[in-house]
């Protein structure tokens, strides 16, 4: 997988110093080439992992500020296409449940997925799409 993807989607990315917003391209793309996977195993090698963690720990480096740049990207995208075009953000999140101590033994941890689907930007003559 290339870098030109990660160019187009952190182009209208600033996180306020040059470096940053060239290490969030070089974490993207190690994250692309392994979609799904946590980070220890998308980085490789445990000062690549560290190196991620600090990153994200950086007081400059936020979820809104990472996701602007995607946010432009798609505008962009959107601009270019004829009528209106849905565009949904989509949210991701794994949780663990765990047994009480003392059942851990008897009853598995449980595994729940919550996937959230919201419309960005419906036309003015309804309301947004969502779900989950």
């Amino acid at each position: 997988m290339g870098q030109n993807w990660v160019e187009t989607e952190t182009a209208g990315c600033d996180l306020g110093d040059v470096r940053l917003n060239r290490r969030l391209g070089a974490r993207l793309v190690a994250l692309g080439e392994r979609p799904g996977k946590s980070l220890p195993k998308a980085f490789q090698h445990w000062s690549n992992t560290k190196a991620a963690y600090r990153f994200l720990s950086n007081g400059n480096v936020s979820e809104d500020k990472i996701l602007e740049g995607h946010f432009t990207a798609s505008a962009l995208r959107i601009q270019t296409t004829d009528g209106h075009c849905a565009v949904l953000s989509i949210r991701y999140a794994t949780m663990t449940v765990r047994p009480t101590i003392g059942k851990q033994r008897k009853y598995h941890h449980q595994n729940i997925q919550i996937i959230r689907a919201e419309e960005c930007d419906p036309p003015v003559d309804r309301a947004p799409s969502s779900g989950s």
